[in-house]
């Protein structure tokens, strides 16, 4: 049950920082649809509209820090931990 709260609050997280991205990279209306073909996992979604978010994890418990600097290396932390 912690689990999948703990997913659940990431992927919120992960969703709002999406959405953040796309209002500051895209007007109004291109903003919205792209953000929903994202969240729909639109496999039609082109890879220059993938959102680039900076972020950083730090696993201290086991000695180890990631840094990712776009949406796939944010997944392959998760993966890590």
């Amino acid at each position: 049950m912690l689990k999948e709260l703990a997913d659940e609050i990431l992927y919120e997280n992960l969703c709002q920082e999406v959405e953040i991205y796309y209002n500051k990279t895209y007007d109004a209306e291109q903003s919205s649809d792209v953000f929903q073909r994202w969240k729909a996992k639109d496999p039609t979604l082109p890879v220059n509209l993938w959102p680039r978010i900076i972020c950083s994890t730090d696993m201290g418990s086991v000695g180890k820090s990631v840094q990712a600097d776009d949406f796939i290396q944010v997944l392959l932390a998760i993966l890590v931990l």
